[in-house]
């Protein structure tokens, strides 16, 4: 995610490999078994769920298959319109949601404007994508959870082979994305108005605590509930 071109290849790439694997996905899940494969700030999100006795054979297969992007020119454009349209249409989103893009810009890092996704998406090619699935592996760094009844060492053995099969190094603790809050200063007041193309309006305070952590998580959780509900019933 370190650039507005890297955001779009990224989503592109999900949606294409999304596509392919739809037609691998339908068999599997009548068999009693799960997956989705999604982006995030930091690299990829790939759950697997189902019958414990299949599930780290699924992971195996849909990594192997993840690692190209093998649809049409044609459907390749549909998947790139359909982004394009919904990063144009954005400002004719509710005002509460066009609220929180503007605040992601503020204090969100890395996040870039509509306008410079849109530029960075516009010269992206099937092949481009199709680049980019081969080589977005090759350097990784796993971190996740195993819950229910798998065996710790097949789970084990089973990320070796994946690695194995990726073909992969490690990515150095210092070019991992983090999704990052900005501090803003103390006390600073900052007022950002735009006028919005819908005939709505909204006026939405955010209010920084500091940085999150499980204790001060939990507080602002207890808080929140009672704060919520005596706002919503007032309006």
């Amino acid at each position: 995610s370190s650039s507005p071109l890297e955001v779009m290849l990224r989503r592109l790439y999900q949606d294409a490999a999304g596509e392919e694997l739809n037609e691998f996905v339908y068999p599997v899940q009548e068999a009693g078994l799960t997956m989705s494969l999604q982006s995030h700030t930091s690299g990829f999100v790939l759950k697997v769920g189902g019958y414990s006795a299949r599930m780290l054979d699924l992971l195996l297969e849909v990594v192997r298959r993840a690692q190209q992007v093998d649809i049409s020119e044609e459907a390749f454009a549909v998947i790139k319109e359909r982004l394009q349209r919904g990063l144009e249409n954005r400002r004719f989103a509710q005002p509460i949601n066009q609220s929180r893009y503007y605040q992601s810009l503020l204090v969100e890092q890395p996040t870039f404007t509509d306008e410079a996704l849109l530029q960075a998406l516009g010269s992206v090619s099937l092949a481009d994508v199709q680049a980019y699935a081969k080589q977005v592996f090759q350097r990784v760094y796993l971190e996740g959870v195993a819950v229910g009844n798998l065996d710790p060492s097949a789970a084990r053995q089973a990320l070796r082979a994946l690695l194995d099969q990726l073909h992969a190094t490690p990515l150095p603790a210092a070019e991992r994305t983090r999704e990052v809050v900005r501090d803003l200063k103390p006390e600073a007041n900052l007022v950002y108005n735009q006028r919005l193309a819908v005939d709505n309006s909204v006026v939405q305070y955010y209010y920084q605590v500091g940085q999150t952590n499980p204790r001060l998580r939990g507080a602002m959780l207890l808080i929140g509930r009672p704060l919520g509900q005596s706002f919503y019933q007032e309006l």
